[in-house]
């Protein structure tokens, strides 16, 4: 079948850090996925690390493909569209060996938006978080992956500045989390009834990368842990400890985890729950929690969408453009580029009590509504193009 005779079903490839054992990329697969079949012309391929994990979404058009090389070049010679769809995949936060890493998987993403062009599909990035880009080499690899791209939808007006100082010369849209796109409250109210104990979830994970020095890290989550202990004493809590990602490419969440209830009395009690590839069943589980502390950034956007009294650990700047984006109060914001007293943490926890600083947030009803309008821009753009193309 050649192109022009797609364009009636048009073929988009979804390409992410989908499978690999971390929430936040498959919530935003996910989400992308059910909204791209509300349009019965698209036939949609996941790229999967994990085909396993998506196997929930596929359908008469929905199929997931293994990430190899050999089934990536043959999707990418079926598509019309490829999508690259959320997370933040356009930044150099990480110090040392970290980083040297990460530009390797820069250059991997140059390579295959261009490999698409070349082979005919128009290539677009969606719900995208760029920056921070401190590096001449971070700059140079974005620079020529946006290059190839035929519009960007970004999720914040942070990543939207960086976009100008990058003098990226093509169509963009500004949107939200791609995650939000399925609005968890359009499927019930999330009432959080009055309880005799309140729950708090804790998402942590490993600071060496961002620090780049483990004993740094080690400090940073004991003082949590100290102030926990305090903090459970004034406070009725059940505590429970979120892992987000599972995967074996990096520490896992657990390594952080560890950390802080190493400090715990023995009397303290508290839950691990680890995503195991179930999206909306982990979800539910976060939006059980009153009081919620998120350090992963996609355990703060399920936080917010479930209505929680939640604090960040802002450890990456897309933390800290998030909680702008909504108007997080500072108070609820605690810095990662040191350690922090224990005062500091119990400030921020004894916060969560307080329901009135939460009350002047962004609506989750209005991000999600930001984030569809984001993302509807970004396929109209490459479906014109798509058209333009089959027509030629």
């Amino acid at each position: 079948m050649n192109r022009q005779q797609q364009t009636c079903n048009r073929r988009i490839m979804l390409v992410g850090f989908y499978g690999r054992g971390n929430f936040g990329d498959d919530a935003m697969c996910s989400a992308l996925t059910h909204f791209l079949e509300e349009n019965d012309r698209t036939h949609i391929t996941i790229i999967s690390s994990e085909p396993g994990v998506q196997k929930d979404l596929a359908s008469p058009r929905v199929e997931i493909m293994p990430r190899r090389l050999r089934t990536v070049i043959s999707s990418l010679w079926k598509a019309d569209i490829v999508c690259q769809g959320g997370g933040t995949i356009f930044h150099d936060s990480y110090k040392g060996k970290y980083l040297l890493h990460y530009w390797l998987k820069l250059m991997s993403w140059l390579l295959l938006f261009w490999a698409a062009r070349v082979m005919g599909a128009r290539v677009v990035v969606a719900g995208a978080g760029i920056g921070p880009l401190r590096h001449r080499v971070s700059r140079w690899f974005v620079r020529a992956a946006l290059a190839a791209c035929d519009c960007i939808g970004v999720r914040d007006k942070a990543s939207l500045e960086m976009l100008y100082q990058l003098h990226a010369n093509i169509p963009h849209y500004l949107g939200f989390d791609l995650s939000l796109l399925v609005n968890r409250r359009e499927r019930g109210t999330m009432y959080h009834s009055p309880k005799r104990q309140h729950v708090l979830g804790i998402s942590a994970c490993s600071l060496t990368p961002f620090l780049g020095d483990a004993q740094l890290n080690r400090q940073y989550w004991w003082a949590l842990g100290d102030a926990l202990e305090l903090f459970a004493k004034d406070y009725p809590v059940r505590i429970i400890f979120f892992s987000l990602f599972t995967g074996t490419s990096s520490e896992s969440d657990d390594t952080a985890t560890d950390l802080i209830v190493s400090r715990f009395p023995k009397e303290l009690m508290f839950e691990r729950r680890s995503y195991n590839g179930q999206v909306e069943a982990f979800a539910a589980q976060i939006a059980e929690c009153d009081w919620f502390l998120g350090t992963k950034y996609h355990a703060a956007v399920a936080a917010y969408e479930a209505g929680c009294e939640f604090a960040v650990v802002a450890y990456n700047q897309k933390v800290s453009y998030f909680a702008d984006e909504i108007g997080l109060p500072h108070e609820r914001r605690i810095e990662a580029g040191r350690v922090q007293s224990v005062d500091t943490w119990l400030n921020a926890l004894k916060s969560l009590a307080d329901r009135e600083q939460g009350t002047s947030l962004v609506s989750p009803v209005e991000a999600a509504s930001r984030a569809r309008c984001g993302l509807t821009a970004v396929l109209e753009e490459a479906y014109k193009l798509s058209h333009s193309l089959n027509t030629e």
